[in-house]
């Protein structure tokens, strides 16, 4: 079990004249009966969220003593835990780690394990939503990144691999050297227009 799904509060303080009766989903008549008492709040679906980060396992580090059936008050550990997840400035690099934590234990199956697996494999793969947050970019700052670079690499100084399809530009992508999730500015000083070769090594490379 695990968290799955993100909400915001619509109405509070609902009678039970106001809500769905939902008695057939609970294994306990007298915690149902207990349930009615008192009011309710009215939630409204944002997103649904599949990670192994809310798993209740997890949670459990964070001082979450047992599965919650009803409603529980968050504080601690466990409240600080839950909100620092929901604000980082990306919630799809979460799902991001996962998908490269997964292909880093295929990679060290042997072979034949793999292409087992692969025989068994839906060759549909699985729609997941996510919720992310994203920086709006000054677009000037590009624009002004690629016109400086006019199509060489401002880190190998080789030149841009094609051109794009859409206006026949070099293609180059402008990278902050300082991250915005860090802190760094969205400028021309702390920007460069790379070849994706450059930029995906400044990302995933190891470094020299």
């Amino acid at each position: 079990m695990r968290i799955g799904y993100k909400c915001i509060v619509q109405n509070v303080g609902l009678t039970k004249s106001k809500i769905r009766k939902d008695k057939k989903y609970w294994v306990n008549s007298a915690d149902y009966q207990s349930s009615l008492e008192g009011s309710f709040v009215r939630l409204a679906l944002v997103a649904t969220i599949n990670t192994e980060k809310l798993h209740l396992y997890t949670l459990r580090k964070f001082d979450l003593k047992t599965g919650p059936q009803k409603a529980k008050k968050l504080n601690g550990k466990l409240l600080e835990y839950i909100e620092s997840f929901f604000s980082k400035p990306k919630l799809i690099d979460v799902f991001a780690k996962e998908s490269d934590d997964a292909i880093s234990k295929s990679i060290k199956l042997n072979r034949s394990s793999r292409l087992k697996r692969l025989e068994k494999a839906n060759l549909k793969p699985k729609l997941v939503p996510v919720t992310s947050y994203v920086y709006e970019r000054n677009p000037d700052v590009v624009a002004e990144a690629l016109y400086r670079a006019d199509g060489i690499c401002e880190r190998c100084s080789g030149a841009a691999p094609f051109y794009r399809k859409s206006n026949n530009s070099p293609y180059l992508e402008v990278h902050h050297i300082v991250p915005l999730s860090n802190g760094g500015e969205d400028s021309l000083s702390n920007v460069l227009a790379l070849c994706p070769n450059c930029h995906r090594e400044l990302h995933f490379g190891k470094g020299i």
